[in-house]
C-alpha cells in the first residue's frame, strides 16, 4: 500500500485528537516500573546511530539525563516514555514522502470538530452534552476536547498545521475561539493571517485590517474582564508567570524535573485561588521543568527553523509554502505564550507533526510545485 507511513502517521494523531475529557489514574510503580524506564533510556541513547534530526538526539538524550536532577524522578522518568515516544514519533513524520494523506486526515478531523461545534451550538449535541445549553461553567463539552479554553487552544494548533494544506482553514480559530470566549485562541488566528497576508500584498491595506483586528481583541479583553482577570499578582496568569519564573531560579540549569510542575507548583508556588497544574505558558513551563538550559535549546530549534523558513521566502518556487509555514509556526508559538498546547496530547503530535513538515520544507525533502 504506497504511502502507508502518512496513514499510520495520520491515524495515530486522529486517535489521540478524538479523545474526549476522561478522568484516569495511574497506579503505584510495579515491579516491571524500571524495566520500561531502563527501555526508553536505551531508545533515547539509540537515538545516536539513527540518522535523524540533532535536535532529537538532544532532546531524546538530554531528557533522560534532566530526569536523573529532577525534584521528583519517579514523576519525571514515567513522563521520559512519552518523550521518547515523542521523539520517534518525529522520526516517522520525517520519513513521509507524501504528506498528503496525513493533510486529509487532519482536514477530516477540523471537518469533524466544526460539526460538533454547530450542534453544540443550536444545543443539539446529544453525544457529549445531553441536548444542554451551551455555558462556561461545570462539565459541559465544548467541540469534543471539552474545556472551552483548550478547545480553543486545539482550533489554533489544528488550523496551523493545516495552512500548508488550505489556508481556508484560517478560519476555523476564528470562530472556534469566539464561540468558547477564549481572546489567546482569537490573537493567535490574527497573527497567523497577517503573516501570510505580509507576503506580496499592498502593506497599508494589511495593516488596516489587522488593525481593525486587534482593536477587536483589544476591546473584547477589555469589556469581558480578561485583562484585570490575567494581570491579578494574586491569582491571575501574570502572577503565576511571575511566580514561576521565581522558583525557577532556585533549579536554573537542570530545572525542577520534566512534569513536576503540577505536582510542585500548587503547593510550592503561594497561588491560594487554584491549584494551577500547567504554568498557561509553555515556555515559561519549559524553564521551570527544564531549566533555561532547556529553554535555550527549543529557543534556538524554533528561531533556528523560523530563520530557515524566512530565507525560503526569497525564492520564488518556494515563497508562498515558506509564508504558509511562518503563519503556522508563529501561530503555535504565541499560543504557547497563552495555553498549554504541548501538555495536551490532543494537540502534541500535531505539533510534532507539523515540526516535521517544515524541516521538510527547508531541507527540500518536501516537493513543492512552483506556482
Amino acid at each position: 500500500m504506497k504511502n502507508i507511513t502518512a496513514y499510520i502517521v495520520g491515524s495515530i494523531i486522529a486517535s489521540l485528537a478524538l479523545i474526549p475529557p476522561i478522568y484516569f489514574s495511574v497506579d503505584a510503580p510495579s515491579a516491571y516500573w524500571p524495566w520500561w524506564i531502563i527501555i526508553a533510556g536505551f531508545l533515547g541513547f539509540y537515538t545516536l546511530f539513527i540518522k535523524t534530526d540533532f535536535i532529537v538526539k538532544v532532546v531524546a538524550i538530554g531528557g533522560f539525563l534532566n530526569c536523573f536532577f529532577s525534584a521528583d524522578p519517579y514523576v519525571s522518568f514515567t513522563s521520559y516514555i512519552s518523550l521518547v515516544a515523542g521523539c520517534y514519533f518525529y522520526i516517522l513524520c520525517r520519513s513521509i514522502k507524501d504528506y498528503k494523506p496525513v493533510f486529509k486526515i487532519l482536514q477530516c478531523l477540523l471537518v469533524f470538530t466544526a460539526f460538533m461545534f454547530i450542534v453544540q451550538f443550536f444545543g443539539q449535541d446529544r453525544l457529549l452534552n445531553f441536548g444542554r445549553v451551551r455555558n462556561f461553567s461545570g462539565d459541559y463539552c465544548f467541540g469534543i476536547i471539552g474545556q472551552h479554553m483548550q478547545s480553543g487552544s486545539f482550533s489554533v494548533i489544528l488550523s496551523a498545521a493545516l495552512l500548508p494544506f488550505s489556508m481556508i482553514n484560517l478560519g476555523f480559530p476564528f470562530i472556534v475561539s469566539t464561540i468558547c470566549n477564549s481572546a489567546g485562541s482569537f490573537i493567535c488566528a490574527i497573527i497567523g493571517l497577517f503573516t501570510f497576508l505580509i507576503e506580496g500584498r499592498d502593506k497599508k491595506h494589511v495593516f488596516k485590517s489587522i488593525g481593525f483586528l486587534v482593536l477587536i481583541f483589544i476591546a473584547w479583553m477589555i469589556l469581558s474582564g480578561k485583562i484585570s482577570e490575567n494581570m491579578s499578582n494574586s491569582g491571575g496568569r501574570l502572577g503565576v508567570w511571575l511566580s514561576s519564573l521565581e522558583m525557577s531560579f532556585k533549579h536554573p540549569i537542570a530545572g525542577w524535573g520534566m512534569s513536576t510542575y503540577k505536582g510542585i507548583f500548587p503547593a510550592l508556588g503561594g497561588i491560594k485561588t487554584i491549584p494551577w497544574k500547567t504554568a498557561h505558558n509553555c515556555w515559561i513551563q519549559i524553564i521551570f521543568e527544564f531549566g533555561y538550559t532547556g529553554f535555550l535549546i527549543a529557543s534556538i530549534y524554533f528561531s533556528g527553523l523560523f530563520i530557515r523558513l524566512i530565507k525560503l521566502t526569497r525564492r520564488r518556487a518556494k515563497r508562498d509554502m515558506a509564508y504558509k509555514c511562518l503563519a503556522g509556526l508563529m501561530m503555535i508559538a504565541v499560543n504557547m505564550m497563552f495555553h498549554f498546547p504541548t501538555r495536551m496530547i490532543q494537540t502534541i503530535l500535531i505539533i510534532i507533526f507539523f515540526l516535521a513538515y517544515c524541516e521538510g520544507v527547508t531541507d527540500g525533502r518536501v516537493k513543492i510545485k512552483s506556482s
